[in-house]
């Protein structure tokens, strides 16, 4: 009969396990089916959302159908990490507070706020969700608090912060605010008398910094003859200012800042009455005789001649003192009047101007002019009032008081001469007593009268550096041309020609100003040309040359990373000044780079401000790179065979590097993990642990790496091990005694002897090893006339039963005593036909006394011959 079996329908199920949730089971289970000892190919298509695959886990593979219920292929997943990166703010907010400690309306003065930024590196868990975020090494820098002058701010400066890392959901912008409290400040009020200079009186107003308000004059308490100053107010607004900075009243004398004061200074004048009185000078005119004394006939001598001065009197109302200054007229000259035939003592009484004197010192004067009578001849004389020169003389003979009348003859004379103005043709005349009674004709030059003009250019000139004129005069003021127009007379006596500019003459011309230049004049003055020969009036000019001024450009190094200054550099040259500057970094840290928009070659423009200024733009060099560490597992064997130690395990862990050659600052971040590793089996051991489990790292310092190196050590102890040994008689085929030994795996396993019987121990193991729970011993009952013994050999049995006794054993035949390994645990031996025992045995552990063993032999005895064919058929088959 043939019995048929047919393989039956067996199902695996494919399933996913999360490593990082203790194997959890995720996602959709498959169940795949076929035959028992059939295959089946399986793949990871459908891992869930937010996971791959661990990585030791092959993507796909084939199963081989078991008998077995629950059969299962486990996908081992570990959960998907998105890198990403987000931004928080700290914002620092100026406040300005009022004297209250309120907020001030005016915040004008008010620092910019200062707004950071801080980037922070955020890991994501594409399966849970979970995000969290650590802030980049620079944290919010330490920011100082400005300084804003008259002000306190509430701390000096902003510390450096590093926020901790927190869930990213959990950050948050956050806001400082540092409040100015004004600082208290005095104004000093200065009265200050402008005529002498001295101060007269103080005040004073208390406040603090930026208040406001308005001062009164008070001029009470002080001399009454004060009076505020031309162009001063009786109320100054004011604003209380930092010492450092100039008072800023409104009535000011100079807009640059005075010794770091906000002082009122209020000018005070004299007051001063006005007034007149009036003194005089008598010219009184005598006669005199012959012999010089007054003569009693004063009817020829001319009226006394009275002039009378005003004198302005001031009287100061401070000091009471009271000056007079006469009148720009003074006492004008007077000329004596002609007395035919006398010559007067004095031609004139002169023009005199008293000085200006105390009003007490004013008083009246008399001059006395005294007339001697003269006996001579009339001359007439025609006098040049031009020149001063006699065109010609004539004569009129004649006595004191002879009366007539004389003709002005000019037909002799230069055709250009006219009678001067107010000259009469004729003169009647009387001559004196003593005939001299003189006449003069006054001639003038009649004159032509036109005009003619000159100019007066102005020329501006701009300078290079080593003083040539710039190719460039684009910033050259125009020229400034004035045009003066002269008066020209010419005489038709001499035909000489005279030019006199108008009154005005060339004005002042100041030169205008340029920034970042310094002209060598700087009014050009005003002048009145003198009055010249028309052919000396000419056309001038004038030459403004700009010298540029010295001036320096900043060259700023600034770390566009941290926003701090680097190193600064300077550039010295002119105003207008150009050139190319070359950034250098040799005295940086090496790890500065120029910004991505940074030229190494800046060209510059040197300037008289800041404009001019060249920042340069800096950058940290960030260096990638890679690391590795490890982790070794070792597997140790304690007490056994060494040489089934598995062999080291060696995994290793990628990490990628991020470094900032400015800072140094260098982080690793994991790329892997390291896989969970299963203790390999070893029979007849048992490990301290069925597995390494799987270790996974986040972020580290670099420096931190070799911190991460692991080692494992999974150690083996041998199993103990119990043997059955079963001595079976080769020749009834039957067990004639049994007995049990333990020991551990590998240890050395010792066969003890049977009593009676000729142990063979050909082939039998000789150490304990996993899954041996039998050994079946052949043995050969001894003749009685044979001594026991052990296949020709000698043995010392022990009687313990922990097999710690030795044997010697000697195979006659090698493959007639071969050990067969049951799968049940059993070992067997064929017995040879015959076997060679020598010495007596120690009796077999455990067993009857001596009559049970003389039984044992006789039955043994009986049996032989009923087996003996048993065995020779058993070997022949055997040989067979």
């Amino acid at each position: 009969m043939t019995v048929t079996y047919t393989a039956g329908e067996q199902s695996v199920t494919i399933e996913y396990v999360d490593d990082q949730a203790d194997e959890a089971v995720v996602g959709s289970n498959r169940v795949q089916t076929g035959a028992t000892n059939g295959t089946t190919n399986w793949d990871s298509s459908t891992i869930p959302t937010g996971y791959v695959l661990s990585p030791t886990q092959a993507a796909s593979g084939t199963y081989k159908f078991t008998a077995d219920d629950n059969q299962v292929v486990q996908i081992h997943l570990t959960h998907h990490v998105t890198d990403s990166t987000t931004t928080s703010t700290q914002e620092i907010n100026y406040v300005i507070l009022d004297k209250d400690g309120n907020v001030s309306i005016d915040q004008s003065k008010a620092p910019a706020n200062n707004l950071q930024t801080l980037t922070w590196k955020v890991v994501t868990d594409d399966v849970t969700g979970t995000s969290y975020a650590t802030a980049l090494p620079t944290g919010y820098p330490a920011v100082t608090s400005p300084t804003v002058n008259g002000y306190t701010p509430s701390q000096s400066s902003v510390p450096y912060s590093y926020p901790t890392p927190v869930a990213t959901a959990d950050i948050e912008n956050t806001n400082i605010t540092v409040n100015y409290t004004p600082q208290g400040n005095t104004v000093n009020v200065t009265y200050v008398d402008d005529v002498t200079g001295a101060t007269v009186k103080t005040d004073t107003i208390d406040g603090v910094t930026d208040e406001t308000g308005t001062y009164t004059a008070d001029l009470s308490g002080i001399n009454s003859g004060y009076r505020l100053a031309q162009g001063q107010s009786s109320t100054v607004d004011y604003i209380i200012t930092a010492p450092s900075v100039a008072g800023r009243a409104l009535f000011a004398r100079s807009a640059e800042p005075v010794n770091d004061s906000d002082n009122i200074v209020i000018h005070l004048t004299h007051h001063l009455t006005n007034s007149t009185t009036t003194s005089d000078q008598a010219i009184n005119y005598v006669i005199l005789d012959k012999d010089g004394n007054v003569s009693s006939d004063q009817s020829k001598a001319p009226a006394t001649d009275t002039e009378t001065l005003t004198w302005k009197v001031v009287t100061d109302d401070v000091t009471g003192e009271s000056y007079a200054t006469a009148e720009a007229s003074g006492y004008p000259a007077v000329t004596s009047p002609t007395l035919d035939g006398y010559t007067p003592s004095k031609d004139e009484v002169a023009y005199s101007y008293p000085t200006p004197t105390a009003t007490d010192n004013v008083k009246n004067t008399d001059v006395t002019v005294n007339y001697t009578p003269d006996a001579e001849t009339a001359t007439v004389t025609y006098v040049d009032d031009v020149t001063g020169e006699t065109v010609k003389t004539d004569t009129i003979n004649g006595v004191t008081d002879e009366s007539g009348t004389y003709t002005a003859d000019l037909s002799v004379i230069n055709s250009g001469y006219r009678l001067a103005e107010g000259e009469s043709a004729t003169q009647d005349y009387t001559i004196t007593t003593d005939g001299s009674d003189n006449l003069t004709v006054h001639l003038t030059h009649h004159l032509t009268n036109s005009t003619t003009t000159s100019t007066q250019t102005v020329h501006y000139v701009i300078l290079n550096g080593d003083g040539s004129a710039a190719d460039s005069q684009t910033k050259a003021p125009a020229d400034n041309s004035q045009t003066l127009t002269w008066k020209v007379v010419t005489d038709d006596v001499t035909g000489t020609s005279y030019a006199t500019a108008e009154a005005a003459g060339y004005a002042a011309v100041t030169s205008p100003e340029i920034d970042g230049y310094t002209p060598d004049q700087a009014t050009i003055a005003a002048t009145y040309p003198a009055p010249s020969a028309t052919a000396d009036v000419k056309n001038t000019e004038q030459t403004v040359k700009y010298a540029p001024d010295a001036s320096t450009t900043t060259v700023t190094y600034i770390d566009d990373a941290a926003g701090n200054v680097v190193k600064t550099d300077t550039i010295d040259g002119v105003t207008d000044e150009t050139g190319t500057y070359a950034v250098d970094l040799s005295d940086v840290n090496a790890g500065y780079r120029l910004a991505s928009s940074q030229s190494k070659d800046v060209n510059y423009t040197v300037a008289p401000d800041n404009s001019g200024n060249i920042t340069v733009h800096l950058t940290h060099s960030i260096v990638d790179g890679t690391a590795t560490t490890t982790r070794t597992i070792t597997y140790v064997i304690t007490d056994g065979d060494s040489a089934k130690t598995p062999k080291t395990v060696t995994q290793t862990m990628n990490w990628k590097t991020v470094t900032d050659e400015v800072t140094g600052t260098s982080y690793a971040t994991a790329q892997n993990s390291y896989a969970a590793v299963e203790s390999p089996v070893i029979a007849g051991y048992t490990a301290d642990k069925l597995s390494v489990a799987q270790l996974s790292e986040g972020n580290v310092p670099t420096s931190e790496l070799a911190d991460t190196n692991v080692n494992d050590t999974v150690t083996y102890t041998a199993d103990e091990q119990t043997v059955t040994i079963s001595y079976v008689d080769t020749q009834t085929g039957k067990t004639v005694k049994t007995a049990t030994v333990t020991g551990k795996t590998d240890s050395a396993l010792t066969i003890p002897d049977l009593p009676g019987y000729t142990v063979d121990r050909t082939g039998l193991p000789t150490s304990f090893v996993a899954g041996l729970t039998q050994v079946n011993v052949p043995v050969t009952a001894i003749a009685s006339n044979e001594p026991s013994g052990n296949n020709g050999g000698t043995t010392n049995n022990s009687t313990t039963g922990n097999n710690t006794g030795s044997q010697t054993s000697t195979s006659k035949s090698a493959s007639a005593n071969s050990l067969t390994a049951k799968g049940n645990g059993t070992a067997n031996v064929k017995a040879s036909p015959k076997t060679n025992t020598t010495a007596d045995q120690n009796k077999l552990p455990q067993t009857s006394d001596d009559k049970d063993q003389a039984a044992a032999v006789t039955i043994l005895g009986l049996m032989t011959g009923m087996f003996g064919l048993i065995g020779l058929k058993r070997r022949k088959r055997d040989e067979d």
